[in-house]
């Protein structure tokens, strides 16, 4: 299913199948490394496999977390998102920003709504 969804081989969905877990570990750990500037992190399938870390401000992440970004292809520590409480913290500024698509507010506001911990929707899965 994954790899007609993603239009991807088999081995290549399954590859990527086997990382999802391992992504996860990396974004937590990068996540609480940069605690207090987390804005958000996903995994998109399409069109390439990359996990990202979004912090906001534009001053670079820690030295740990940079490394572990360097240190995998597949994830990404994005900046530049807006500190929460401020005039373009709005979902579809973020969502314009960074690619997100215009489903972006709506999954949010599920996702808070009904506790889900992951919530998948199109090409991306959301957190």
């Amino acid at each position: 299913m994954y790899a007609a969804d993603y239009s991807v081989s088999p081995e290549v969905a399954a590859r990527r199948l086997d990382r999802i877990q391992p992504l996860h570990e990396l974004m937590a750990a990068i996540r609480e490394a940069e605690a207090e500037r987390v804005a958000g992190w996903g995994i998109d399938h399409s069109p390439t496999f990359t996990g990202w870390v979004l912090l906001t401000g534009t001053e670079a992440p820690t030295a740990v977390s940079a490394a572990t970004g360097e240190a995998n292809a597949d994830l990404e520590i994005r900046t530049g998102a807006a500190p929460l409480g401020t005039a373009d913290d709005t979902f579809e500024t973020q969502a314009a920003a960074y690619g997100a698509g215009a489903h972006f507010s709506a999954i949010l506001e599920v996702e808070s709504f009904l506790g889900v911990s992951v919530l998948t929707a199109g090409d991306r899965t959301v957190r």
